[in-house]
């Protein structure tokens, strides 16, 4: 598997290369934004490891231009912030996960299986794991097992967008304009949220969708 490590931070970015090296992952390293862009741009990757604050360009600008430009390689951002909304905007960026400085190397390597499998599975079969169940975005079809149940169009969204943010708290708003609903169709948020949970239950998952009062909704299990 080949990784790129972008981050400005010297020291770091050299003993994660030494430790990815030792369990056999073949490692590029880039030491700011503009070289990580070039780099990730003229190369194939398996996953990209991307710090946001680096000189020339950041994290950010660097992940949005990978995705304008149609790559759509794993991407897990690395983090000294701790703020929900630079998570959030990082993962509408088009990350795939978020680690937060300072971070275990053991918990790095064990995203980094975890973001690729994910991929892998998806490339394969167009569909999103998460936990015991499977979304099929392309059949609107939410499963356990052989359990398949049809759901609408916002329901798919929301669990696309719930899912690929599961480690984070979603505000409501976020979830609305990811279903393209305005500011007074919250009623159908609720709804979809609702018999979302409904769903979830009658086809025996762990998973469920939480709601934080004043803050918003998560999966969980």
């Amino acid at each position: 598997m080949k990784v790129l490590i972008v981050d400005d931070a010297v020291e770091l970015n050299n003993v994660i290369q030494k430790i990815l090296t030792n369990q056999n992952y073949d490692v590029d390293c880039a030491y700011d934004g503009k070289t990580g862009l070039r780099k990730a741009l003229s190369n194939e990757y398996d996953i990209i490891l991307l710090d946001i604050m680096m000189p020339q360009l950041d994290g950010y600008e660097v992940l949005k231009s990978l995705r304008k430009e149609g790559r759509e390689t794993p991407v897990i951002l690395i983090t000294a912030k701790d703020d929900i909304t630079d998570k959030i905007d990082g993962l509408d960026f088009g990350a795939d996960d978020y680690l937060q400085k300072p971070f275990n190397m053991s918990e790095l390597t064990a995203r980094i299986r975890a973001v690729t499998r994910r991929n892998s599975k998806n490339e394969n079969k167009n569909e999103i794991y998460y936990s015991d169940i499977c979304l099929n975005p392309y059949a609107s079809e939410l499963s356990k097992e052989d359990l398949k149940i049809s759901l609408s169009s916002h329901e798919i969204e929301i669990m696309k967008y719930l899912i690929k943010r599961s480690e984070i708290i979603v505000p409501p708003e976020k979830l609305m304009e990811a279903c393209n609903l305005s500011g007074n169709e919250a009623n159908l948020l609720s709804k979809a949220i609702e018999r979302l949970q409904k769903i979830l239950k009658y086809i025996g998952s762990r998973v469920n969708i939480i709601f934080i009062k004043g803050v918003g909704y998560k999966l969980c299990y």
